[in-house]
């Protein structure tokens, strides 16, 4: 799965930059005619050109302020040579430790006040602080045993869907037999051509802030994309209203834990995250 990208804010305020390379490198897609390569292409190009503009350098967030980090530095100095020294050294801890609690406090309120303001909602700054406690490290199988190799945990979440998926029903031998009632069709065969009004309105009623499926394009990119982003989702738009891409079949899967024992499969909720080019469709 890619990375997602996110444009930052000032990309919306000025896309030109973003838009004009864009238009540059979508030049390589007006030979295309084959689905699955137009759309692998557009989704290069878009993840190219994104992660460009896109680029988030990953730093060490400093929770304590510099006032906490001094008051520390001078409790590394100290030395205690007597019962004075040793009173001052238990008075700076406690003054370094309620500054570390005030420090910690502001730190949590501005991480939420940011996801906040992303339109994202509190839930977002709570699921990123459990992300790493509910991971799935081991799953009890049929037999009863317990499993913790990845390839394992894999082989067996594979295995308990497929099953919990396939369905039991034996087809109809005929359509004669088939007791439902024939489907009636009210409207013609010939399909209008989806226009570039219908996808810049359906974009603009894609939500931001959701999960990207494994291209890593999302919401945001896509409406920083522009006229040149509408012009080739409308090329590709209009070819497959007769055949689908192969890669709009798969899908990022994710397991939400709901309750009871976390190593039975049964007590997990799967979510399947799809192309946002796919949902946009």
């Amino acid at each position: 799965m890619k990375s997602t990208l996110r444009p930052p804010r000032a990309l919306f305020q000025s896309p030109e930059t973003f838009q004009l390379e864009l238009r540059n490198r979508f030049q390589c897609l007006e030979d295309c005619n084959e689905v699955d390569d137009m759309n692998d292409k557009l989704v290069k190009t878009v993840h190219a050109v994104g992660a460009k503009f896109c680029k988030t350098r990953r730093r060490r967030t400093q929770k304590l302020s510099d006032h906490t980090l001094n008051l520390m530095a001078v409790r590394r100095e100290m030395k205690l040579n007597s019962s004075t020294d040793l009173t001052a050294y238990r008075q700076l801890n406690r003054q370094i430790s309620k500054c570390m609690r005030r420090d910690l406090r502001n730190f949590n309120t501005a991480c939420i006040e940011e996801a906040i303001e992303r339109i994202q909602g509190s839930k977002v700054f709570a699921r990123d602080l459990c992300a790493r406690k509910s991971q799935l490290s081991k799953l009890k199988i049929e037999c009863g045993s317990i499993v913790s190799g990845k390839s394992e945990i894999l082989s067996e979440i594979e295995r308990f869907y497929g099953q919990l998926y396939t369905s039991s029903l034996e087809p109809q031998a005929s359509v004669s037999n088939d007791p439902r009632a024939s489907l009636i069709r009210h409207y013609s065969e010939d399909i209008p051509d989806v226009s570039l009004s219908e996808i810049r309105m359906a974009l603009q009623h894609l939500k931001n802030g959701k999960a990207p499926g494994e291209d890593g394009i999302t919401a945001e990119l896509l409406k920083a994309g522009g006229r040149p982003v509408l012009e080739v989702l409308q090329k590709l738009f209009n070819s497959v209203l007769h055949i689908t891409p192969e890669a709009w079949s798969r899908s990022a899967v994710v397991l939400f834990f709901k309750k009871g024992d976390n190593a039975l499969l049964k007590n997990y909720r799967p979510i399947s995250l799809l192309s946002r080019v796919y949902v946009l469709f």
